[in-house]
C-alpha cells in the first residue's frame, strides 16, 4: 500500500500512538521496534483497545484486516507524517539548538496562540519518532505549526527537516551539547546549522545578530531576518534589525523592553537569569514578524510559567529552589550558575547532576563547572553522579539519591537560602524535592 492511500486511512482515524498504554479508541496504531521493545507484540491489544488501523512491519500479520504491512513501520511514519504535512498551506516553524529549545518553543506558542490557532510539539517529542508523530497530531485547522528538532550526531537535522519541511525557522544557539555524538563543537555548528541549509531556497531564517555563532552560519540560511539584543549587536553589523529587545533585570526575573516598528514595549516573566531573555528574545521576535501585536507579546511573556523540571522556581520553606533538572550540558550548567552566583542571598547550596554524551569532553567539562560552583561566594556544593569522582576532593560526591537527598536536607527550607538543582535527565535530580 502506498503512503497516499495509508494517507486516506489515517485522516479517518482520531489520532495516532505508538503505545497501547495510551492508544485512544479510535487510533492508528503504529508498531514501532526499538532494541528492547517489539510494538508488533502489541498489535492484538492495540485492536482491542479499539485502534482503528494498524501499521505493522511483521509478515505474520499480512492479510489481517485493518493491519497493513510494511517494510519499515518506523520508514512508514516518517513517510506518512510528510505526506500529512504537505496537506497544510500554514507556515512551519522549525527551531533547534543546543539549549533552551523547549523553553523558547513553549513560549513562542503561547505568544503566537494570542493571535492564532497555533499546535506546537508537546513536551521534548523532537527526535526521529517524536517529530513524525508531532506532526501527525497537528490539528487540520492549524494556522501556525511549531516544530521542535533535537539532534546528537550531525545529520539529524537534515533529516528532521526533509520530514517536517519547514516554512521557517532559527536556531536558539550553539552550545557544547551532545559533544560525543557530534565529536566536537564544530560537529554542533556543521548540524544544528543543517536546518539553515534546508532553508535556504525553501524558507525564511530568523538569525540573532547578537549571537556571533548564530551570525557565523547565517549566510547558510539564503532569505532571512535579523533581530537582536540592544547594544550587543556587532558595531560592523550592516544589515537591518526587524525587532530588539532590551534586558532591564534577571533578577529574581527577568524584565525587558521589546521593541519593533518604533514602538517598545515593557514585560516581565517568571523566567531567571539572563540566559531566558534569550530565549524569550528569540520567541518575541519571531513572534512580532508573524504581527503578534507588542502588548500580546508581553502579555504572554508574563503569563507564561515554566514547568516539567526546566527553569522552573520552588519555594520549600523559606528557600528559593531553581528546578532546572530536564537537561544539561556545560553551557546550561555555566548559565545556571551565573545566576545563582547573582542572588543577594547568603547561602548558595549548588547540587550538580553528571552530564551525559560528552565522550572525551567528559572530564574536562565536570572538572570546568564544578571549579565554578566551588568559586562562587558563599556556597555548599554536592555532585551526583560518578563522572565526578576524583575531580574534587572539598565537596562531597553521591550516587544514591537519598543519600544526596539527607545532605540536602541540612539545607532545604532554610531562611536567607537560594538551591540549584542542575544535572541531566538521567540523573532526576526533581526526586531531592519528592517526599
Amino acid at each position: 500500500m502506498d503512503i497516499e492511500k495509508l494517507l486516506e486511512i489515517f485522516l479517518t482515524c482520531s489520532g495516532v500512538s505508538i503505545d497501547t498504554r495510551s492508544i485512544q479508541s479510535g487510533e492508528l496504531f503504529v508498531a514501532l521496534k526499538g532494541p528492547n521493545f517489539d510494538g508488533n507484540v502489541y498489535i492484538e491489544q492495540a485492536l482491542t483497545k479499539g485502534a482503528k488501523h494498524v501499521i505493522s512491519d511483521d509478515s505474520t500479520f499480512r492479510g489481517r484486516n485493518n493491519i497493513t504491512v510494511v517494510n519499515d513501520s518506523l520508514s512508514t511514519l516518517q513517510q506518512l507524517a510528510t505526506a500529512y504535512r504537505n496537506t497544510w498551506d500554514c507556515p512551519v516553524v522549525g527551531l533547534t539548538g543546543s539549549n533552551g529549545k523547549t523553553t523558547t518553543k513553549e513560549l513562542l506558542a503561547a505568544m503566537l496562540a494570542t493571535t492564532y490557532r497555533v499546535y506546537a510539539t508537546a513536551g521534548n517529542l523532537n527526535n526521529h519518532i517524536g517529530v513524525p508523530l508531532s506532526l501527525l497530531r497537528a490539528p487540520s485547522d492549524a494556522e501556525i505549526v511549531v516544530i521542535e528538532m533535537g539532534a546528537n550526531h550531525v545529520g539529524e537535522i537534515a533529516d528532521l527537516s526533509n520530514i517536517a519541511r519547514p516554512t521557517h525557522g532559527f536556531i536558539t544557539n550553539i552550545g557544547r551539547a551532545h559533544l560525543e555524538g557530534f565529536g566536537g563543537l564544530e560537529g554542533v555548528r556543521k548540524g544544528k546549522g543543517e536546518l539553515f541549509d534546508y532553508l535556504k531556497d525553501k524558507g525564511q531564517a530568523f538569525i540573532n545578530a547578537s549571537d556571533s555563532e548564530i551570525m557565523a552560519l547565517h549566510e547558510r540560511a539564503g532569505q532571512h531576518l535579523f533581530f537582536g539584543i540592544t547594544d550587543q549587536v556587532s558595531p560592523t553589523f550592516e544589515g537591518h534589525l526587524i525587532f530588539e529587545a532590551e534586558l532591564l533585570q534577571d533578577y529574581p526575573f527577568v524584565k525587558g523592553r521589546f521593541l519593533g516598528n518604533a514602538s517598545e514595549e515593557l514585560f516581565e516573566s517568571l523566567l531567571p537569569g539572563a540566559y531566558n531573555f534569550q530565549n524569550i528574545l528569540v520567541a518575541a521576535a519571531v513572534s512580532f514578524y508573524f504581527k503578534v501585536p507588542l502588548d500580546r507579546i508581553a502579555k504572554a511573556t508574563k503569563t507564561y510559567s515554566p514547568s516539567n523540571s526546566r527553569s522552573e522556581i520552588v519555594k520549600v520553606g523559606e528557600s528559593l529552589v531553581l528546578l532546572d533538572a530536564y537537561n544539561a550540558n556545560p553551557d546550561s550548567v555555566e548559565a545556571a550558575l551565573s545566576w545563582v552566583a547573582s542572588r543577594n542571598e547568603t547561602k548558595k547550596v549548588i547540587i550538580l547532576g553528571e552530564l551525559a554524551e560528552l565522550g572525551a569532553y567528559a572530564k574536562t567539562a565536570h572538572t570546568h563547572v564544578a571549579e565554578l560552583a566551588k568559586d562562587i561566594e558563599g556556597s555548599e556544593v554536592a555532585f551526583f553522579g560518578g563522572a565526578y569522582d576524583g575531580i574534587t576532593n572539598s565537596s562531597p560526591v553521591f550516587t544514591k539519591v537519598e543519600e544526596l537527598k539527607s545532605w540536602l536536607g541540612k539545607f532545604l527550607g532554610s531562611p536567607d537560602t537560594v538551591i540549584l538543582l542542575k544535572g541531566s535527565r538521567s540523573n532526576r535530580l526533581e526526586r531531592l524535592l519528592e517526599d
